[in-house]
């Protein structure tokens, strides 16, 4: 069976992202029977992943840029002769999206939702446009994905569609003493100091400043914590001006970009995901492949309560309250017991190689 080409295509490339993570692990372990090429409209590609890097292929983000540049998208389409186009989405613009590959006559066209919501101060006109082109093209995709049922409940509505979970490499995200001494040296934390982590974009999404107040709530409790945030983004600015306000000082690292977040996750004690909306999150499996105790928003999907390592709760509680879950749970969650996790995932569906081979041999049309 010969190889087939399939594009992967992204609205804008995040390095270090969990959609772009994703991307690049797909690349990696099913090249041999696909030859891939990865395209971001509006940045470059920043990525290591061995295919055809392209983008930006826009001259800006603006939404009417989408539509009055649709022939350069076009373009890119029909020159690389694509089986599959596989458009990796948050909103309804992906809609306008299949609907150009359906033109150019690419068979296969996917829209794989990421995202349960919309960022809350986004732009109307985006969010206009994406419900407009849905309900447009909506015979555009041959194919509707998502990562959760949440996703896809909030980009398709009642159409039908298949779940793909995020498989993660479950040797690298297991934990590692070594891993955990060698990072908690680097950031100067001490052996008995509990380092609370996050891991994730700064920006609204990943509610950054709510982190901070609970943070600083479980000082309080916790005198001997630090708190470390792994990330970058356009709220870097408020989460500085927070954490002054707070007067955190020192007890608050901050990584902006990391290749070596599974080591992250070794060295801290807990995960915080207060998240405001989300798909299904990387950093929720990886965490718990680690046997990371999580600290998690109720909107998060619960397909994410993979094992006992998570806890949800309501971002309208107090910080206090979650930092009193957090204190309560550093004598519960026994370190020696980590290494387990990795195989608890394993038997839960979430090891790599077996999800990109279910999308592999989806690709040809087969599986679901």
């Amino acid at each position: 069976m010969g190889k087939i080409r399939v594009l992967l295509l992204v609205n804008r490339w995040y390095p270090d992202g969990g959609v772009e993570n994703f991307l690049e692990q797909l690349v990696s372990e099913t090249s041999g029977s696909i030859d891939y090429a990865i395209m971001s409209l509006t940045t470059r590609v920043d990525s290591d992943a061995a295919c055809i890097k392209i983008g930006p292929v826009l001259s800006s983000e603006r939404v009417q840029d989408m539509f009055a540049q649709g022939s350069s998208i076009a373009s890119v389409m029909r020159r690389g002769h694509y089986d599959v186009v596989h458009i990796h989405a948050s909103n309804g613009s992906a809609f306008f999206l299949a609907d150009i590959a359906k033109k150019v006559g690419v068979p296969r066209r996917i829209i794989h939702s990421h995202n349960a919501g919309a960022e809350i101060s986004g732009n109307p006109l985006k969010r206009a446009v994406g419900t407009a082109c849905a309900l447009l093209f909506s015979d555009a995709p041959t194919d509707l994905w998502a990562c959760s049922a949440n996703a896809g409940e909030y980009l398709f509505g009642k159409q039908p569609f298949n779940v793909y979970f995020n498989g993660i490499d479950l040797v690298r995200f297991a934990f590692s003493e070594q891993k955990r001494a060698n990072i908690r040296g680097e950031l100067g934390v001490a052996d008995d100091e509990f380092l609370l982590g996050s891991i994730g974009r700064i920006a609204l999404q990943k509610n950054p400043l709510y982190q901070l107040q609970v943070f600083s709530e479980l000082r309080k409790l916790v005198p001997e914590t630090r708190f470390c945030m792994v990330g970058s983004g356009d709220m870097e600015v408020e989460r500085d001006a927070e954490a002054e306000r707070l007067g955190l000082g020192s007890s608050l690292i901050k990584v902006s970009r990391t290749s070596e977040s599974d080591a992250y996750y070794s060295a801290f004690d807990a995960l915080l995901l207060p998240s405001l909306f989300e798909g299904l999150p990387f950093v929720g499996i990886e965490g718990q492949a680690e046997g990371l105790p999580i600290y998690g928003s109720d909107v998060l999907p619960r397909e994410l309560s993979i094992t006992d390592r998570i806890l949800f709760a309501s971002t309208d509680e107090a910080p206090s309250a979650w930092a009193r879950r957090i204190a309560e749970g550093i004598d519960r969650y026994r370190i020696e017991e980590r290494p387990s996790y990795a195989e608890k995932m394993r038997a839960a569906g979430f090891d790599r190689e077996a999800c990109f081979a279910t999308i592999a041999i989806a690709y040809r049309g087969g599986g679901r």
